[in-house]
């Protein structure tokens, strides 16, 4: 606990030596020479394009409110970073985080071990792997890290909730797979999911939509991770492979969902992603085959309708048409006349 309470403190000590303000927000209070300096240390000077871009700032009096981030154009982008923040939660990286010392005594170990291991070796683990994931964040991509990083959370969680299931977690072996498994998911998690859900859910929004939908994500993650710290003790205590289970499934309905539409954003300035995601809303190029028999379907589905409103708008047998675009009734009666129907809601 001291250990990590130490790293802790240095890396937010030293960060108000070392990290500069943000680039916006010098421009904004009117610094922009610090701005450019700034800019400097991040960009290459071949991006002069981008670096006028992220200088801009939206007119006065434009200020996106909460409103704008539903509008058309970028209401989809909100959807996708609200979806991203809300699974990495479903993920189970707190259920872990915050019950660690729980978990791995329920795998075996005693109560000093498993503190020991959630709060030291657990911490430098995390810290070590998301500065590593800093650098090869604009390296490997977002899309990449994002899918096989979901892919592999998704298997430690089936591997941990089988070894519960089929009882091998009870064993001296089996404890130790469990509490490497965890570790292994921590660190998958740190690596891939941690840093790259903040960013993407960011940087995909235009200039002007950036904070309040920045903002928006980071709430929607705030309150779906409450939700999973309240419920995850009673389902563990009567269950105890459930939750591994559960968020496994979750996390790889994730990966599926962001294969087909998480666009990737390495490399490209903020107007060619804003561009991307006008012309298509996914990121999956469907074969020309699937395409033309989704088009037939609809096409057949259309046609169907449409015969059916016509016959629905001439089957009354006086040839009008009482319901427009309704099936007609059939007329009730019999051969002995309409006497039976006198003073009926259906009589003509």
């Amino acid at each position: 606990m001291i250990v990590s309470t130490c790293v802790g403190l240095i890396a937010g000590l030293g960060s108000l030596f070392i990290l500069p303000y943000s680039p916006r927000w010098l421009v904004s209070q009117g610094r922009t020479q610090e701005a450019k300096a700034v800019l400097g240390l991040i960009t290459e000077h071949s991006e002069e394009e981008e670096r006028k871009e992220l200088l801009s700032l939206p007119p006065r009096g434009e200020k996106a409110g909460w409103s704008d981030i539903f509008r058309k154009g970028v209401r989809g982008r909100t959807i996708l970073g609200a979806f991203l923040n809300v699974f990495q939660q479903l993920s189970g990286i707190d259920f872990v985080l915050f019950y660690a010392p729980l978990l791995f005594t329920q795998a075996g170990l005693d109560p000093k071990t498993s503190a020991f291991v959630a709060s030291g070796v657990t911490g430098l683990a995390l810290f070590a792997t998301t500065a590593l994931a800093a650098t090869w964040v604009d390296k490997i991509g977002r899309r990449t890290l994002f899918i096989w990083g979901g892919f592999a959370i998704a298997i430690c969680h089936a591997c941990i909730g089988s070894l519960y299931a089929s009882g091998a977690a009870y064993t001296e072996g089996g404890k130790w797979a469990i509490v490497t498994l965890i570790e292994l998911y921590t660190i998958i998690f740190a690596g891939t999911w941690s840093l790259v859900t903040r960013l993407y859910s960011t940087e995909i929004q235009p200039s002007r939509t950036r904070s309040p939908a920045s903002s928006f994500c980071i709430g929607v993650n705030q309150l779906v991770n409450t939700l999973v710290a309240l419920t995850s003790p009673a389902f563990l205590a009567k269950i105890p492979f459930g939750p591994y289970f559960l968020y496994g499934g979750l996390s790889a309905f994730a990966t599926a969902v962001a294969y087909i539409y998480m666009q990737e954003t390495i490399g490209k300035s903020l107007e060619t992603i804003d561009s991307s995601f006008h012309e298509s809303p996914t990121a999956v190029t469907w074969p020309p085959s699937l395409l033309r028999t989704g088009s037939r379907r609809t096409q057949a589905g259309a046609r169907r309708s449409s015969r059916r409103r016509s016959s629905a708008a001439h089957a009354d047998e006086n040839g009008k048409s009482t319901f427009p675009g309704h099936y007609a009734m059939e007329r009730l009666g019999s051969s002995t006349g309409s006497a039976g129907l006198q003073g009926s809601a259906i009589e003509d």
